[in-house]
């Protein structure tokens, strides 16, 4: 008798045990869960800002371009506003690559 009493004991522990084990689990789902839809919506958002910055600069190229072709900027200056901006836009598309690229990465890990 003494010894069935034991085993229900030790089974009520395990029990306990157990659903501590599942409460913590499900609280880290939880947490899991919010942090993916966080680093989805940070991923939007830099998606949205990466691509009304790449508008900006396309414009930006277009009217250098525009207003070098009409005289209205010397050749050399807009030579020079171009190759600014070229390195400008490599900078942005190399710090975007890596945003996304970390952003990816974390979504992964969740």
């Amino acid at each position: 008798m003494e010894k069935c009493q034991n085993l229900v004991l030790e089974y009520k522990q395990q029990i306990a045990s157990l659903e501590k084990k599942i409460t913590k689990l499900e609280f880290q789902r939880c947490e899991s869960s919010i942090r993916h839809h966080e680093i989805s919506w940070k991923h939007n958002r830099e998606q949205l800002l990466n691509e009304k910055l790449e508008q900006v600069l396309q414009r930006i190229l277009a009217e250098i371009q525009k207003m070098r072709n009409d005289g209205t900027l010397p050749k050399t200056e807009a030579d020079n506003l171009l190759s600014l901006i070229h390195v400008q836009f490599e900078r942005f598309e190399e710090t975007n690559n890596k945003t996304v690229a970390a952003i990816t990465s974390g979504s992964q890990n969740v």
